[in-house]
This record gives C-alpha cells, sequence and structure tokens, in this order.
C-alpha cells in the first residue's frame, strides 16, 4: 500500500508535469493576452501568481489574518490565484458594501464547487442554491414560519430546558477543572436537536464537524480544476460513501418520525418543532422531502459550529476580563436576581449582555471569511474589473477590526455597543457576523437570542475564572472552517445563585 507521504510525491510529480508543459503552451501567448487584457480590463492589485500554482505557497494561516496584511500592500481589493482558481478578496467596509449592496445581483452566485454541490443536496439547500423561485419560497420559509419573533418565543422552553441540564452538568464538575468546549457543545448541539426534532442526545456533533473539515483538504482540483473529478485525496469518496449519507439518514429518520406523529394526531396535530413546521406547510409554501431534508441540513451544519464558536469565544473574553463580567453579572442581579432561573423573556432588559457577544462577534466573527461568492460576468469594482468567475471573500474579520472604523479596534470593550443603532442585521457595513444582502444568513435570529441567553445564564449561575493563572490563551487555531481556540478552554467554576433553582 503506497503511503501518504508517496502519494503526495507522485501527485506533486503530476502537477509539475502538467505544469510545465502547460507553461510552454502559455509562454507564447503570455505577451499577446497580456496586451489584450491590458486594453480590456485593469485587475485590482495581488501578489504574484505563478503558472499553474498561482500564489498558493505564498498563503498563510490563518487566511483571515493573511489577506489583511496583504490588504495594507494592495489595497482594500486583492486579487489573486489559488492554484488556478481567480479569488477576490474585500478588506473594507466600501467594498463590502459594494459587493453584497450595490453589486448584490452580480456577486449573488456561489461557486458550483463538486464540495459545495454535495453537502448542498444538489442545490436544494438555501445557503449554497443558486437564486431562484425555489430560493425565493425558502428563503420566505425561514423568515415568516421558522426565525420569526413567534416562533422563537414557543421554542424558547427547549433552551431554557436544555440550559437547566447544563448547569447541572457543571454543579457536578465544581471544584474540578472543566473543559468548557465540551460542555458548550454537549449545550448547543442538544439545544439545535430539540428546537429541529423535540430530541435531544442526536450524534450529530463529530459529524458535522468531519464534513467541515474535509473541505479544508487542498484538493488537485483547486490547483487544477480538469482535474477535479480524479478526486485524487479522496474527499469526495469519503462525502459520498461515510459522512453524507450518515448524516441524511439521521435527517431522513427524523422527517419520517415526524410525518408518522403528525397522521397519529390528525386534526389534533399541532406543530412542536422545526420539522413539524416543515412538514405542515399547504399550497405555495409546500417544500418536496429533499429541500425539507436540506434546510434541516443547513441549520444542523451551518448553525451549530457557528454558534459554538461565538459561545466559546465570548466567554474566553469574559474570563480574561473580570471587570467586563462583574459588570454583567450586576446587571443580571438587578433585573433577574438570584433566586430563579433566567429566562428568555429577561433578554430585552439586558442590553450589556447584548453588548458583550456583539464585541465578541466583531473580534472574532464565526465564519471571518464569510462563504464564497462568485460573478459569472466581469464587474467593474472600486475602478477595476474583477473577471467573471472569480471567488469573492468578504474579509469580515479585518472590516471588524479596521482601525480607521473602531477606536481602539484590538480591545475587548463591549461599551462601545451601549446605546449603539449598529445591529447585527448586515445593514451596516462596519460590522457584518452574518454578512449581508441576499445572502446575510437567514438564521441569525436564532443565532442571536440562543447566544445571549445562554451567555447571561453561564453568568448569573457561575463565576468563572481560567485554571491557568496566566488566563485564556487567545491565540486562534489554523486550518479551520471557524474561527477557534487553539487552545483547550479549561476552566474553574463556582456557583453563585440559590441551589433551589437548579
Amino acid at each position: 500500500m503506497q503511503t501518504s507521504e508517496s502519494m503526495d510525491s507522485v501527485v506533486a510529480l503530476f502537477v509539475l508535469a502538467i505544469g510545465l508543459i502547460t507553461l510552454s503552451l502559455l509562454i507564447g501567448r503570455v505577451g499577446r493576452v497580456g496586451r489584450v487584457q491590458s486594453l480590456q480590463q485593469r485587475l485590482p492589485p495581488g501578489p504574484f501568481s505563478f503558472p499553474i500554482f498561482g500564489a498558493l505557497f505564498s498563503l498563510k494561516e490563518p487566511l483571515h489574518h493573511h489577506f489583511a496584511l496583504i490588504s495594507k500592500k494592495y489595497g482594500p481589493i486583492v486579487f489573486l490565484k489559488i492554484g488556478m482558481a481567480p479569488f477576490v478578496v474585500v478588506n473594507d467596509n466600501e467594498m463590502a458594501a459594494q459587493v453584497l449592496k450595490v453589486h448584490d445581483l452580480e456577486f449573488v452566485s456561489r461557486p458550483d464547487d463538486e464540495y459545495f454541490r454535495i453537502v448542498s443536496q444538489d442545490w436544494n439547500d438555501l445557503v449554497l442554491a443558486p437564486i431562484g423561485d425555489k430560493w425565493r419560497t425558502m428563503r420566505r420559509i425561514c423568515s415568516t414560519h421558522l426565525f420569526s419573533n413567534n416562533m422563537l418565543k414557543a421554542s424558547a422552553g427547549f433552551r431554557e430546558s436544555e440550559m437547566k441540564h447544563t448547569v447541572k452538568s457543571i454543579l457536578q464538575q465544581s471544584g474540578t477543572t472543566i473543559k468548557l468546549h465540551e460542555v458548550l457543545s454537549k449545550l448547543l448541539s442538544n439545544s439545535l436537536c430539540l428546537v429541529l426534532f423535540s430530541e435531544r442526545g442526536l450524534k450529530v456533533v463529530d459529524l458535522i464537524q468531519n464534513i467541515a473539515a474535509l473541505s479544508l483538504n487542498v484538493n488537485i482540483g483547486t490547483l487544477l480544476p480538469a482535474l477535479d473529478g480524479l478526486d485524487l485525496h479522496g474527499v469526495y469518496k469519503k462525502l459520498n460513501t461515510e459522512l453524507v449519507p450518515r448524516l441524511k439518514l439521521l435527517l431522513e429518520d427524523q422527517i419520517d418520525k415526524h410525518r408518522r406523529k403528525k397522521d397519529e394526531a390528525g386534526d389534533r396535530f399541532v406543530p412542536q418543532d422545526f420539522t413539524d413546521v416543515l412538514i405542515s406547510l399547504e399550497d405555495k409554501d409546500k417544500l418536496p422531502d429533499i429541500s425539507i431534508l436540506a434546510l434541516l441540513w443547513d441549520m444542523v451544519v451551518a448553525g451549530l459550529e457557528t454558534s459554538l464558536a461565538t459561545l466559546e469565544w465570548t466567554m474566553a473574553e469574559l474570563i480574561n476580563h473580570p471587570r467586563v463580567m462583574s459588570k454583567a453579572q450586576e446587571e443580571i442581579d438587578s433585573v433577574v436576581g438570584r433566586a430563579r432561573a433566567l429566562q428568555e423573556s429577561d433578554l430585552p432588559s439586558l442590553p450589556y449582555i447584548e453588548a458583550i457577544v456583539k464585541e465578541s462577534l466583531r473580534l472574532h466573527p464565526a465564519a471571518p471569511l464569510g462563504i464564497p461568492h462568485i460573478n459569472p460576468n466581469p464587474v467593474k469594482l472600486g475602478g477595476y474589473t474583477i473577471p467573471g468567475g472569480c471567488k469573492v471573500l468578504v474579509n469580515i474579520w479585518a472590516i471588524g477590526r479596521d482601525p480607521a472604523r473602531w477606536s481602539n479596534p484590538l480591545a475587548f470593550q463591549p461599551e462601545r455597543f451601549l446605546g449603539s443603532s449598529i445591529s447585527v442585521n448586515g445593514q451596516n457595513f462596519d460590522f457584518l457576523p452574518f454578512s449581508s444582502g441576499r445572502r446575510v444568513c437567514p438564521g441569525y435570529p436564532l443565532a442571536m437570542r440562543s447566544i445571549l441567553f445562554f451567555v447571561a445564564s453561564l453568568l448569573q449561575a457561575f463565576d468563572w475564572n481560567a485554571a491557568n493563572p496566566a488566563g485564556i490563551d487567545m491565540e486562534e487555531r489554523t486550518r479551520s472552517m471557524t474561527t477557534k481556540l487553539k487552545a483547550d478552554l479549561l476552566v474553574n467554576a463556582s456557583i453563585r445563585v440559590d441551589q433551589n433553582i437548579i
């Protein structure tokens, strides 16, 4: 059997051979093509691109840091090739507004990558599917049936019950070092599954993490699109034969179970969760099973990892800033006290908690480069021509730390959001944690409500400190789809509420 090292060597030699052949064909044309292009278009500046490999070998992790750094040299719009695939990265609020608002329709498409096709269930979801009538129907269903205020209020009991389980679990670990990632992962997984399926304990976390991890593998198809179908690294095979079928089976089982329950209840049926709502839609809102499955898939895949990342960063910042934690707990005590458990209905009276979460999202957006956009046709942007077929990334992380827009941008200062009208809904292009435009994250109302409630509840119930006297290490992990802490979040917790409410 070939080792991974020998396989990599074979692939490298194959790519090199193809590169030499292609280079010999290109050399005679470069001068002529370059002169024609200079007359027709002006590309944004960017790092030098080698034949075949582009700027691949100059990239550094984390990519959002790297793109922010090179934008200081090349400006807010950077053009580069990764392999043979053209990319444009925008790194400031003005260019983000151009991409996501002024030219929204021209950049609204998603890349038709094979990975995206597989995880979108053949383009039947909402996050990755092309804009069209089916997409608009699903978008309307999300806003009117799933993420409306009434539905969010109706699902509050699921989150509150899971929070009680979590508080009891933390209390049992009092006096020991707690791996907070494991606690928060279970809290978010169970609460999301309750909201979607009225069932906790579904084995989704490992599946989601494995599917997300595969997107990070460098595929030769990125370098040479003609080779993509060969799946030389086995990414598509693993998705198609192992991970996707397992998650799909889990979701199909839930849909079937909910349909049987609905049939048994007859006219007495009342929707209890998101799956109930989706199978009950009628007339113009009625969805085929594949679209129901794909929507649930989006919520599990996109909602779990991003919410977990945000909750971890928020708790890490609070533990490293005891003044902020104390101020937040004072607000909670003044509104709720310590003799009853905090409820979601208390959240509108806790503006400092909201400011804390917004500040955490500013510094640590869960998806720092968002999901790639693509422009099928050439677009004029900032005085440059963006060639058709570019993958366009918005550096949300860099925008949130722009010293031209934020005072003391690297400091964790929730007070900057007190009394501010800046929302997470994508209307202010200095702050885009959930993106903006037609592709704004449809689930942000649920994500914000959940994170606010969990943060407030954890602060009400416990005093927190780092297990390491030096505090929490805030270094980021590399090779991750979401911004994550590099080191384990190891903490201690001591109860601060009346135990009879637990």
